[in-house]
């Protein structure tokens, strides 16, 4: 297996499991069972398609970009600027 691949995956499920282990307990006792769940699955679900439309757009793309120039070339620059503030 490809070492490059094996870290990009390493990080990606660390950073998941890292943030949702403490965040999800606390957000479950607070928000209630029911509601929890389905807004886990709300969200769950937006991820998803958030990331399968950011793959989309780096298979597109002839060259390798970062988020606020793939979303730049094909939403506009309105929205670049958006999700340059919002990934901070």
């Amino acid at each position: 297996m490809d070492k490059n691949f094996l870290a990009a995956v390493s990080t990606v499920v660390g950073t998941l499991v890292g943030g949702g282990i403490l965040a999800l307990p606390y957000a479950m006792s607070k928000s209630g069972f029911f509601y929890g769940l389905l807004m886990l699955a709300v969200v769950g679900i937006a991820s998803i398609l958030i990331t399968l439309y950011t793959a989309e757009l780096s298979l597109r793309s002839k060259r390798m970009h970062q988020l606020p120039i793939l979303i730049g070339d094909s939403l506009g620059k309105k929205f670049k600027g958006l999700v340059l503030v919002l990934q901070f």
